[in-house]
């Protein structure tokens, strides 16, 4: 039974293609995701199954440079905090009861704006475990083993905008901008940006993609009945097992409900 300590997450679906070209970033593009993400979840339900149990193909913590995921961390907390402020809106100065990504992801402002600073943060495994577990997005994006990635801004460009905010606040508010609009449909696919997907989705519905805690029940709900065979069922209360009986034919019926309902919305 693989063990939720490995700090990973099942991959989603694909983000539908239908997304305009001319509003793929900032407060008009990241709305439209957000007011998406139903119709993207019945999309991607189906190849959430496929991939059930796979692991993601991020780097592990020993193969990254210190430097690398200091840089990582920089973009995956900037554009987190973009795409929090486009979908939620931002908090006014003074404004009382408007939850902020730093309560949500329970870190002070200062703490995640040292991230972006390029300072040094470190997180336990409890806080990346519950972070995973609130959001659905990988540890990794976290921990800044790996970083988003977008087709036409290189590594090179993130280091020249984090050079720019230490320098002069404006220019660097500028190029941030044009970087943004290089931002492409492809960018946003699942297959190249799935824990973007998946923070639009919790973003949108304060709610993570799949319900790990629950899912680790039902393993070891299996892994129980792998272990408790006929031998074991025999020394239980006839009138109990057949309670049990029908306890599972009815969830026998729903699980298969739920399957043939996803395999019809996956061939439309």
């Amino acid at each position: 039974m693989r063990q939720l300590t490995q700090i990973d997450a099942p991959q989603g679906g694909a983000l539908v293609n239908s997304i305009c070209a001319g509003c793929l970033w900032g407060v008009p593009h990241f709305r439209l995701i957000g007011c998406m993400v139903s119709d993207i979840m019945t999309v991607s339900v189906n190849q959430v199954k496929r991939q059930e149990g796979e692991k993601m193909t991020s780097q592990t913590v020993g193969a990254v440079s210190e430097q690398d995921m200091v840089l990582n961390r920089q973009i995956n907390f900037l554009i987190m905090r973009k795409m929090w402020q486009d979908i939620r809106g931002r908090a006014k100065r003074g404004e009382a009861g408007k939850e902020t990504i730093y309560h949500a992801f329970g870190m002070s402002r200062e703490r995640y704006t040292r991230a972006i600073n390029g300072e040094p943060v470190r997180f336990s495994q409890k806080e990346l475990r519950d972070l995973m577990l609130k959001t659905g997005v990988n540890s990794d994006i976290f921990q800044g083993v790996t970083c988003f990635q977008f087709e036409a801004i290189t590594r090179k460009d993130w280091e020249k905008l984090f050079v720019l905010r230490g320098e002069n606040i404006q220019r660097a508010r500028t190029f941030e901008r044009n970087l943004y609009q290089q931002i492409t449909k492809k960018d946003l696919d699942m297959v190249a940006n799935p824990d973007l997907y998946r923070l639009a989705v919790y973003l949108r519905t304060s709610a993570p993609v799949t319900d790990f805690q629950l899912e680790e029940s039902i393993r070891e709900q299996m892994n129980w009945m792998d272990k408790n065979g006929i031998a074991s069922l025999e020394r239980c209360d006839p009138e109990l097992l057949g309670d049990y009986l029908d306890a599972l034919e009815k969830h026998i019926d729903m699980v298969r409900t739920l399957t043939h309902y996803r395999e019809l919305k996956g061939k439309k």
